[in-house]
């Protein structure tokens, strides 16, 4: 024990002055911080019990005291009781309640005659009559007394609210002395500290010299060591810290040396990289444009003479109808070729949502239609659930839901063999009454994802399970995912190897009116009859080299009254332009001998080239093309394959040109006008799907009523279907579910009877 005092006291004359002051200070800090705390924490408990026996006395004395008054019911007695209780220090309120929880007396008088009605309240009256503490925090003790009969009955409660300001202000004064005498403690401890310290330092003086000299580069400075104390130690040290870092100095400039001529070779490497990349991405650029032409160009003539076909009176509207199934599958067939050329857009966020108004319902039906060939080309089932129930009218990006329903359903067909696919839509409320969320779930009985591969569906050009099970390119459940996700939503997955699984899409929806969605539908229904009486003879120039795309889009000129030349290249089209003089020139950008870019130049360096509109025809799908046509003096632009509405509304906005439409009614889907779905009758007697049959063929109005009423009666749903195309004289779309159905029987029990 001697041995370590005479240790420590070697040691304490070479202790640092400001740790030292520190030390001593944090000490001081600790220990009157704990005595605060147990001060405040005594006295604390103490005002606090003190307070709460004030409190059970004030209380108590006021339901001994009002005993008579609630027994005489004396009011004005009642009310002298209670607002001399209030004048005690702390009391907040006071009031006299009956067992029923009326107030008889109360320091607010409003409150008189009113019954309370509070969950603390509440809880006092469906008590046993005995004292108790309501409530109690920093800020207030809510205390309750029985107030009883002579006959040990209770007949009503005393109820005092004391306020702790009083507490809380002695407590802060107590906090307050106490700070006081800690900084005054501190204080003395530290300027004692600070002598102290003063004549513990005075041996590091030499040694902060050497170090300024140091620090200003003399680098060989040395301390002489003369003593074996913490300073000659110190001093030690630094003389071999600076031998090391002349050392380290030497061998950092080599390293420098060298680093510099790796930076040099890697910046090269990365250079080459860099140069090689963008020439991946311009070949990468100019495929995509070549594709899109090439995609585009037959497309736009698919369409576009279709859409002809469609207005030509000679067709029946059975064949009106297959003529709007193509234009639709061509449509589909552009989105997809859109979606795929604009994959690099995606990837870079740079797709946006074109949210407007549309029918929901009839976009249902449309994809419902659009995919039951599919299926019934696998012998599967393609049930939309009549339970469904969702909001008609609605707002969002009515393209890119179409795609993402198209897409689940499409996979679901695609890897299913047996069985068949459900599509039900739902709706759950949002935060808006005027917004909705949608849910669509796509469920099949298919092969099922396995669960290590669904957290991977959803990436590029992944697919998942047997090679042999794996078709098309992987890209459709990542597009719909991120569709799904720009348009605020999000998709699930619940799969079961070998038993199926559901796709989930939750998406946020606005709520239109139907005079909205109808507006919209006039519009795109309206058909150009010809011209406005009234308005100059308009030549129009098409220059074009692909015959199927200038021979549609003179029909679509000349049939509204327009004249019209062609030239089937850029050359032919200037020499045509100095001869002719057309109002309007549709230009092609691609084009052999001259292209849309050049002969617009020359043109627009013609006499008269300024004054001409020129408009550009391409199948390029991307949009930074538009501004290199109008760089190169085109006035607009149209990307093929174009609707027929798309020229008109073009040619009215370079020319004014004015036109005449055709009156027509928009043309909505019903409520519940879904096809008729085969497997609906498979439930129905075989005698009455046989009698309706032949009610049917003989076109017996009265017959197929009454078949239509009994099947009603079995199964509600179809009979109401029926109703809506018996009431339309629609029968041959009943006809034809009824003979599917009997099909897709027979084919059952040949697969349950191979033998038979």
């Amino acid at each position: 024990m001697s041995w370590k005092c005479n240790e420590l006291k070697r040691l304490w004359p070479n202790q640092l002055r400001h740790q030292l002051i520190l030390g001593v200070a944090l000490v001081q800090l600790m220990l009157m911080t704990f005595f605060i705390f147990v001060l405040v924490k005594r006295q604390s408990d103490f005002l606090k019990q003190q307070s709460l026996e004030n409190a059970w006395a004030q209380v108590q004395s006021l339901a001994t005291s009002s005993n008579f008054w609630v027994l005489t019911q004396d009011l004005a007695g009642l009310k002298e009781l209670v607002e001399s209780h209030q004048r005690y220090p702390g009391v907040r309120y006071a009031m006299i309640l009956t067992p029923r929880g009326k107030v008889l007396a109360h320091t607010e008088n409003s409150r008189v005659g009113m019954y309370v009605a509070d969950k603390i309240s509440r809880s006092l009256l469906e008590t046993p009559p005995k004292m108790r503490i309501l409530h109690s925090d920093p800020d207030l003790i809510d205390l309750a007394a029985p107030i009883i009969s002579n006959n040990r009955d209770l007949i009503g409660w005393a109820r005092i609210g004391v306020g702790q300001e009083v507490i809380a202000k002695s407590i802060m004064g107590v906090v307050r002395n106490a700070v006081f005498l800690t900084l005054l403690a501190i204080f003395a401890s530290s300027l004692l500290a600070f002598f102290i310290g003063n004549r513990l330092t005075s041996g590091l003086n030499k040694l902060l010299a050497i170090a300024d000299q140091i620090r200003e580069g003399r680098r060989d400075m040395r301390m002489e060591v003369s003593s074996v104390n913490e300073v000659a130690r110190l001093g030690a040290g630094l003389n071999e810290m600076l031998d090391a870092m002349k050392q380290t100095e030497e061998e950092l400039r080599r390293h420098r040396d060298h680093l510099e001529e790796l930076v040099q070779e890697r910046t090269s490497e990365l250079i080459l990289a860099k140069d090689k990349a963008e020439v991946a991405s311009k070949a990468k650029s100019i495929f995509l444009a070549n594709m899109s032409h090439e995609l585009r160009t037959p497309l736009n003539a698919v369409l576009g003479f279709s859409s002809l076909l469609h207005n030509d009176p000679a067709l029946s509207e059975e064949q009106r109808e297959k003529l709007a199934i193509i234009n639709r599958s061509g449509e589909h067939l552009l989105a997809l070729i859109d979606d795929i050329l604009d994959m690099a857009k995606v990837e870079a966020g740079r797709i946006v949502v074109e949210s407007a108004p549309f029918d929901l319902g009839e976009m249902m039906r449309d994809i419902t239609d659009l995919m039951r060939q599919r299926a019934e080309e696998k012998e599967l089932l393609l049930n939309f659930d009549p339970s469904s129930s969702f909001p008609r009218f609605v707002q969002t990006d009515a393209a890119k839901l179409r795609q993402v329903l198209i897409n689940l359903v499409g996979n679901a067909i695609k890897y299913t063999e047996r069985g068949g696919v459900t599509v039900r839509v739902g709706a759950n409320p949002a935060e808006s009454p005027k917004q909705k969320r949608l849910i669509f779930e796509v469920e099949d009985s298919g092969i099922g994802i396995a669960a290590e591969d669904q957290s991977r569906i959803f990436e590029p050009f992944v697919q998942v399970g047997k090679p042999s099970a794996q078709k098309g390119t992987g890209l459709g459940l990542a597009i719909t995912r991120q569709y799904v996700q720009l348009m605020g939503g999000s998709i699930y997955l619940e799969s079961v190897p070998d038993r199926g699984s559901l796709f989930r899409v939750e998406l946020p929806v606005q709520l239109v009116e139907k005079t909205e969605v109808m507006e919209a539908v006039t519009i795109e229904q309206r058909k150009v009859t010809g011209l406005a009486p009234g308005q100059p003879e308009y030549r129009l120039l098409i220059v074009e080299d692909e015959r199927t795309n200038w021979l549609l889009l003179q029909e679509l000129l000349e049939q509204v009254g327009l004249r019209v030349r062609v030239a089937e290249n850029g050359a032919d089209g200037v020499e045509a332009f100095k001869v002719w003089r057309p109002h309007l020139i549709w230009m092609d950008r691609r084009m052999p001998v001259m292209d849309g870019l050049e002969a617009t130049r020359r043109i627009r360096a013609l006499e008269g080239g300024r004054e001409v509109k020129i408009v550009a025809l391409t199948a390029s799908a991307f949009a930074e093309q538009r501004e290199e046509v109008l760089a190169a003096g085109m006035d607009d632009f149209i990307r093929k394959p174009y609707r027929p509405s798309e020229i008109y509304d073009c040619m009215a906005r370079n020319l004014g040109v004015e036109y005449v439409y055709e009156e027509v009614e928009p043309v909505m889907a019903e409520e519940q006008s879904f096809p008729l779905r085969p497997e609906a009758f498979a439930a129905l007697p075989q005698e009455v799907r046989e009698q309706l049959a032949d009610a049917l063929v003989r076109l017996d109005v009265r017959r197929i009523e009454e078949f239509i009423h009994h099947i009603s009666e079995l199964d509600p749903a179809l009979g109401g279907t029926l109703v809506y195309h018996a009431d339309r004289f629609s029968y041959t779309p009943i006809l034809q579910a009824l003979r599917r159905n009997d099909h897709l029987l027979r084919n059952d029990e040949q697969r349950n009877h191979p033998g038979g």
